[in-house]
C-alpha cells in the first residue's frame, strides 16, 4: 500500500508540474498578444510634459467674460489722483475654429465704459505646448482698424475664423508670451527687451517700440498689463500706474420683474418684464415699464471685492449687491440695493412696488430636487 501511494503521489507531482507548463506557456502567448494590440494597453513610455497639461488647463480657464468695475469704483473710492486710475474694461475671450493658425486659438475683445459698442481692442490668442521653455507659448496676433470692421462679429460669427491666416494680421516673435504655473494662477510674461517693433505712425508716431506684456489668469480673474514704449522709455500705450487691469470673471444671471411686487399669493394683477440679462461684475440692464406714466428703471448686480476696510479695526467681507435705479432727465438715481453672499445663484428683492428675482438658472431649467 505504501508502495502503490508513493508512486500515485509521483504520478500526480508529473501530471501538475506540466498542468503549470501549459498554464506558463498559455499565459506567455496572451501577453505577447496584449503587447501587439495597437493604441495604449500599457501606459508606460506615454507621459507628457508639465507644459502640455498646463496648456489642457488653460483651455478650460481662459474662455469668458471679464470686467475691472470692482477696481474701478475702488481706484474713485480711495481717491486716486486721476492718471492713476483705471478706466472701466470689460473683455470677453471665446475660442474660435481658425486652423490656419493653429489647434487652440481664441479671440478677444475689449470694450470701455460699460459701453459694448465702445470697442476699444480686437485680437487674439494662439496657445502652444513648449516643453524646451516649460510654458505654454502664447502668441498675439493684432487686429488693426483697417480689418476692424471684417472682425466685427468675431464674438459670434464663427463663419470668419475659417479661412484666416498669420499674414491678415500683425505679429512680432519677439512679443510673445510664456505661461508657467505658479500657487494658485497662471502667470505670463514676453521675454523683456526681445518685444520690438516699428510703429509705423501707430502710437503717436514713427520709429521703434518696445513691448512688454504680462499677465495672470486664475479660474476667478485675467489680469492684464500691456505697455509700449519709445527707445527712450516714454510710455506710449499701457496704464501710467504699471498697475494691471485687474478684472474679474463674470457671471451670467437672468432677471425677472413685476410690478407692483405681487407676493404671498395676491391675487393682483401685474405686469412682468421678463429675461433681463446681466452679469454680476457691474453688469446693468435698463427697461421702460408699461405704466400709464412710464419710468425707466435699471438694474445693476455687482460682485464687491473689498480691497480695503470699510470700518477701522474689522475685516469687511465681500458681498454681491443688486441695485435699483431708475433714469430721469438722463440722471441715475439709485432708489434700493440689497446684498448678499457672493457665491449666491440667486437672490431677490421685494419693494413692493415693484419684485425683482435673479438667477443663474432659471426656475423653468432647474432639476427638482427633494
Amino acid at each position: 500500500m505504501l508502495y502503490r501511494d508513493s508512486h500515485r503521489a509521483v504520478r500526480f507531482d508529473i501530471e501538475r508540474e506540466s498542468l503549470m507548463h501549459k498554464l506558463w506557456v498559455l499565459a506567455g502567448l496572451l501577453t505577447a498578444a496584449l503587447l501587439a494590440l495597437p493604441g495604449p494597453a500599457f501606459s508606460q513610455g506615454q507621459d507628457g510634459t508639465p507644459a502640455d497639461r498646463d496648456l489642457m488647463v488653460m483651455n478650460e480657464l481662459l474662455p469668458g467674460r471679464y470686467d475691472n468695475w470692482n477696481q474701478n469704483y475702488f481706484d474713485g473710492r480711495r481717491k486716486l489722483a486721476e492718471s492713476l486710475r483705471h478706466e472701466r474694461l470689460h473683455t470677453q475671450v471665446v475660442r474660435v475654429a481658425a486652423p490656419r493658425i493653429g489647434e487652440h486659438v481664441y479671440y478677444a475683445e475689449d470694450y470701455r465704459d460699460n459701453a459694448p459698442a465702445k470697442v476699444v481692442r480686437r485680437r487674439f490668442w494662439s496657445l502652444t505646448s513648449d516643453p524646451q521653455a516649460g510654458a505654454v507659448r502664447m502668441q498675439s496676433y493684432w487686429i488693426d482698424d483697417v480689418a476692424k470692421e471684417r472682425f466685427a462679429g468675431g464674438l459670434t460669427d464663427q463663419a470668419v475664423w475659417r479661412s484666416v491666416s498669420p499674414a491678415d494680421f500683425r505679429y512680432v516673435a519677439g512679443c510673445d508670451v510664456y505661461w508657467v504655473r505658479e500657487a494658485g494662477q497662471f502667470a505670463g510674461a514676453s521675454k523683456p527687451t526681445e518685444c520690438r517693433f516699428k510703429s509705423a505712425g501707430m502710437l503717436g508716431g514713427k520709429g521703434d517700440v518696445v513691448g512688454e506684456y504680462s499677465y495672470a489668469l486664475t479660474p476667478t480673474a485675467l489680469w492684464i498689463r500691456d505697455e509700449q514704449r519709445d527707445r527712450r522709455g516714454a510710455l506710449l500705450a499701457g496704464h501710467p500706474s504699471g498697475v494691471p487691469y485687474q478684472l474679474q470673471r463674470a457671471r451670467e444671471f437672468v432677471f425677472n420683474a413685476a410690478i407692483p411686487g405681487v407676493g404671498g399669493g395676491a391675487a393682483i394683477p401685474f405686469e412682468r418684464y421678463a429675461d433681463l440679462k446681466l452679469h454680476d461684475k457691474g453688469g446693468n440692464v435698463w427697461f421702460q415699464t408699461r405704466e400709464a406714466k412710464p419710468r425707466e428703471l435699471g438694474l445693476t448686480l455687482s460682485f464687491v471685492d473689498w480691497p480695503i476696510n470699510n470700518e477701522t479695526g474689522a475685516f469687511t467681507r465681500n458681498g454681491l449687491v443688486l441695485y435699483v435705479n431708475e433714469r430721469v432727465d438722463g440722471e441715475v438715481k439709485n432708489l434700493a440695493y440689497s446684498g448678499t453672499d457672493p457665491k449666491v445663484e440667486r437672490m431677490f428683492i421685494n419693494l413692493k412696488w415693484m419684485l425683482v428675482n435673479c438667477y443663474m438658472q432659471w426656475n423653468r431649467d432647474v432639476k427638482p430636487e427633494f
